[in-house]
């Protein structure tokens, strides 16, 4: 039977500013069964997306395609002209974007946004169109569907956003389904929600299904197969369950060893030593192996010649781009390479009585929410509490973690801890004296530091490096010019990033490298208390094990308190020494780390660990 998807030796390159080539993804081949679900994962910056975009003929205008072949249900696509893929694109390819709330348009209604494919691609009658929208919405779950046909994205959720993308990626029975990253920035029982909705709708529809992402956890119960890339290269490729019970690339096996575990004895995750290698043109690079300077195992032979992809002799399915698994490879050197890879930092909860530093006691906050059209009703607008009698303790040198839901009042409780937000009610305690809420206060201010959720927004994009890193020593008045610079280079060696990098704006580094100066900027002023809120959300596995591994170094060093606010409840297990649960503005449940975890009480609380994908269980 014909696939409903292959790809043939596909090549892509950027055009640099000399004209020449830059070779960013090289000879990826693949095929996706009817039915079947196969997914391409790795670091951000593999070439995932590049991949995607190129079957939906949505590449950048300086990317073009060097070689290759794609075909469609036997039909090759690939040197179909603009108006020939719009014919193909939402008929017989859906495509689910990363972020829902950029991929739909914020001034149209949802129904008008899904009714816009099914004029292009169907016959339809406009009393027809609308019971399909009821349809599609009825079948991605969105309760009261035909009440809400003329709401906008801004009045949904993001995990109803991402529903409402799979309902216009499935609006006319495509038959390959591409899924970028749906689950990204979500809370895991949302994330789990998807991953089940995708499964289902695979199996009724009879959908293809390509799935990218860099998380592996969340790819074991949905996919058939794995693709794991790097650098632009397929490394290795594999049945689902061959690949977790016997990951062969060195590459592969550090992802996993990335991906936070649950299971004792509790270690921080891996980071992977090094970053992707930039690829340019006429390097040695082109004919070495790419993951040659990040391998622990590599040989000499592996910085000379690019290894091809062997198929294994028990398994031909499963293939491994890489010397050790070649067959004439020493057992030795096969030997040395499974065992690089355990190299885990052990880390135990805190169990010692520490004095408390910050103590929050009945804490609240409530706005108003206006009715849709208010002005034209005389209606009055409703009371709601954001967070409500909310109290609890931070020890010193340790760590508090706050898990919940999206919604549930956790960012808007730190924004009242960091002062960005004035609470109608309760009290802050630091060190036992009460502040004044009304008042902003400018030691409390240097004692108590936030890590933002979104490096790149929170960094002001016209200021350099240093720029960003001495203003808040200005506002303090801490020390002179050259002190101040002296200390701005032992921030930068705290949170490893080079002296060499004073000089660039923000656009100029890497997420985890933007996270990393926001934790230096947060550390700037010698703080106490360091609020983090959501800080490794958005960041691939390996970036974001290099994170927390920062912040652990970090805390052992400086002896600071962290209240760590997130959606994975394997993360903040592994770095929290309590962990206290919200939902709908309340505190439900408190406990140590490994008691939460092994003897949930709350419902809400049972709920959410049994939402962890069981990958984490590795």
């Amino acid at each position: 039977m014909e696939p409903t998807l292959r790809i043939k030796n596909l090549s892509l390159s950027f055009i640099a500013q000399d004209k020449t080539q830059i070779p960013v993804v090289k000879n990826v081949s693949l095929e996706l069964a009817k039915g079947q679900a196969l997914a391409l994962v790795g670091e951000s910056g593999s070439g995932k997306t590049l991949t995607a975009d190129a079957i939906f003929c949505l590449l950048p205008k300086n990317c073009h395609k060097t070689s290759g072949e794609i075909y469609l249900c036997g039909e090759q696509i690939s040197d179909y002209s603009w108006d020939q893929m719009t014919q193909i694109r939402g008929k017989k390819m859906g495509y689910i974007f990363q972020d829902p709330m950029a991929s739909l348009n914020p001034t149209l209604s949802i129904c008008k946004q899904i009714e816009e494919s099914l004029k292009i691609h169907t016959k339809l009658t406009k009393f027809q169109r609308r019971e399909r929208i009821i349809e599609l919405l009825e079948l991605v779950e969105i309760s009261s569907p035909h009440t809400r046909l003329h709401d906008f994205p801004y009045q949904f959720s993001g995990g109803q956003r991402q529903r409402i993308m799979i309902a216009l990626a499935l609006s006319c029975n495509p038959k390959l389904l591409i899924a970028d990253e749906p689950t990204t920035a979500l809370d895991v029982t949302v994330q789990a929600q998807i991953l089940l909705l995708l499964k289902k709708l695979q199996a009724q529809m009879g959908i293809s299904l390509l799935i990218i992402s860099h998380d592996l956890s969340i790819v074991w119960d949905i996919a058939d197969s794995i693709h794991v890339m790097y650098a632009g290269e397929i490394v290795e490729e594999a049945k689902t369950a061959d690949f977790f019970a016997n990951p062969k690339h060195p590459y592969s096996r550090a992802l996993i060893s990335a991906i936070p575990t649950t299971t004792a004895p509790l270690h921080l995750p891996s980071p992977i030593p090094g970053s992707l290698p930039i690829r340019k043109h006429g390097t040695t690079q082109e004919t070495a192996c790419l993951f040659a300077a990040r391998c622990p195992s590599a040989m000499q032979g592996c910085f000379k010649e690019s290894p091809a992809l062997y198929p294994q002799c028990a398994r031909p399915s499963h293939k491994v781009r890489c010397f050790l698994e070649h067959p004439k490879a020493p057992q030795h050197l096969k030997f040395a390479a499974q065992a690089s890879t355990s190299n885990h930092k052990q880390r135990i909860p805190n169990k010692k009585k520490a004095p408390v530093i910050l103590k929050v006691d009945k804490l609240s906050l409530s706005y108003e929410k206006k009715p849709p059209l208010a002005f034209f009703k005389k209606t009055q607008p409703k009371t709601s509490f954001a967070i409500q009698s909310v109290s609890f303790e931070l020890e010193k040198g340790k760590t508090l973690g706050l898990v919940g839901e999206s919604g549930s009042g956790k960012s808007t409780l730190a924004k009242c801890l960091s002062r960005v937000l004035t609470p109608d009610s309760g009290e802050i305690l630091l060190d036992g004296v009460p502040l004044d809420l009304t008042t902003n206060s400018k030691d409390y201010a240097k004692r108590v530091q936030m890590i933002f959720q979104d490096p790149f927004s929170s960094l002001n994009p016209r200021l350099t490096l240093f720029q960003t890193l001495n203003e808040p020593l200005q506002l303090h008045d801490i020390g002179s010019q050259h002190t101040r610079c002296l200390r701005i280079e032992e921030l930068l060696h705290c949170v490893g990033l080079p002296q060499s990098a004073l000089d660039c704006y923000p656009h100029q580094f890497s997420g985890g490298q933007k996270q990393r100066i926001g934790i230096a900027r947060a550390l700037a002023v010698e703080p106490e208390i360091i609020i983090a809120d959501e800080p490794v959300s958005s960041l691939d596995v390996s970036t974001q094990a290099q994170i927390i591994q920062l912040l652990v170094d970090l805390q052992e060093q400086f002896g600071l308190s962290y209240l760590f606010i997130g959606h994975d409840l394997s993360l903040i297990r592994l770095i929290s020494d309590k962990i206290a649960v919200m939902k709908d503005g309340k505190m439900v449940e408190i406990a140590e780390s490994n008691t939460l975890f092994n003897k949930p009480i709350h419902p809400y609380t049972q709920a959410l660990i049994a939402s962890i994908p069981r990958t984490r269980s590795f």
